[in-house]
């Protein structure tokens, strides 16, 4: 069977492949996949149980035409339950994650001046415990108000009242 690109730039012609590849993948029978999970443990009491899910290709179908389509998963070969394994290779990865941006006294009147007052209401952005420094500095209150009562005016007297030297710890 020939292929013929069409397009002049690079973006194009990926973009008829793609198109190509999906609609003679919509001709073709379903793809057959098995989903598969092997825990795999390792007679120690100080190594916990390794765990892997992936899944195999039991006939291609249409992922012949578009290969591509498949995603990232992983594929994992056919194991039997109580078989064997054998380590071939180990590759170790040390993830960290990173707390979100504090924030900041600009992001706050940015964020003020974006949101409507239904938007507020629903974001309920500052938790008692973050504001408790800023009642006794700023807002005059005989006690601090419980969060159903929280106005749209409350919130928005906070704001206006945040400084830099203010900004409540996190």
């Amino acid at each position: 069977m020939k292929t013929v690109t069409a397009g002049t730039t690079a973006d194009q012609k990926k973009l008829y492949d793609l198109i190509y590849a999906r609609t003679i993948a919509s001709q073709m029978v379903d793809a057959n996949v098995k989903k598969t999970k092997i825990t795999a443990n390792i007679m120690s009491e100080n190594i916990p149980d390794f765990t892997v899910t992936g899944s195999r290709i039991l006939s291609l179908g249409w992922l012949a035409a578009d290969p591509n389509a498949r995603g990232e998963d992983t594929e994992v070969p056919k194991v039997e339950v109580a078989e064997k394994l054998t380590l071939t290779q180990l590759h170790i990865e040390d993830k960290e994650t990173t707390p979100p941006p504090r924030y900041s006294e600009a992001g706050l009147v940015k964020w003020k001046n974006a949101v409507s007052d239904d938007q507020v209401r629903m974001l309920r952005l500052f938790a008692p415990s973050k504001t408790a420094g800023m009642w006794k500095k700023r807002v005059v209150l005989s006690s601090p108000p419980t969060p159903a009562k929280w106005s749209v005016t409350f919130y928005r007297s906070i704001l206006q009242n945040i400084s830099a030297t203010h900004l409540p710890p996190r």
